[in-house]
């Protein structure tokens, strides 16, 4: 068993090393730069909680993706299957991420106080995220289908809402120009109660929101 894991190490390359760069030094720099201006203590703590839920989960996946792709998409794959320890080495490959995870915490100073926290968010996300990758290789059989659909469901998850707020604010803000700009150019007397636009001939005589 040892001796086929590190077969598979060997075979991944260089490549072995891009999640673990990920993890501790990739994660901190963009970490820094967002917070570099910053001196409240909980915006700075947001930053890396996002950016953790951003990119812990899809590095978290790259080794089972490398591991699998021959299992999915190589030749006499049927074969390789039927192993017994293909999922054993799946979970390996997953728990493998978790001491990586635990030391870029460390090194973000901005989780200190919710370091155990924050790691058990991202040790069920990953977990979820592994899980997923796992069902989508076998059921599409393709490794760069299920990429992108895992990396569309991550960034669907870490959508700000807020900004989604903002616009709508934004299309009602437009949607009451427009109104202002009909009464202007049509010069007629328009009035509403619920809150709008009150005018008299070509003069505006009020403007209220909604």
């Amino acid at each position: 068993m040892m001796k086929r894991f590190w077969l598979q190490l060997k075979g991944m390359g260089i490549m072995f090393i891009l999640p673990i760069l990920g993890y501790l030094l990739f994660i901190p720099f963009c970490v820094m730069i967002l917070n570099r201006n910053v001196e409240e203590a909980e915006q700075r703590f947001l930053t890396a909680q996002h950016m953790c839920h951003q990119f812990i989960p899809i590095l978290s996946t790259i080794w089972m993706y490398m591991f699998q792709k021959e299992y999915v998409e190589g030749e006499g794959r049927e074969i390789l299957i039927l192993g017994r320890k293909f999922p054993l080495f799946s979970f390996i490959y997953w728990i493998l991420n978790l001491p990586f995870i635990w030391t870029a915490l460390h090194i973000l100073k901005d989780t200190e106080g919710y370091r155990e926290d924050l790691f058990c968010e991202m040790l069920i996300a990953s977990f979820m995220i592994c899980g997923l990758v796992f069902f989508l290789n076998f059921a599409i059989s393709s490794i760069a289908l299920s990429i992108l659909l895992v990396v569309l469901y991550i960034w669907l998850s870490n959508v700000d809402i807020e900004n989604i707020l903002v616009f709508r604010d934004g299309l009602q803000d437009v949607q009451q120009a427009s109104q202002y700009l009909y009464v202007v150019l049509r010069g007629r007397p328009v009035e509403r109660t619920g809150g709008g636009i009150y005018s008299h001939g070509s003069a505006v005589l009020a403007v209220w929101p909604d």
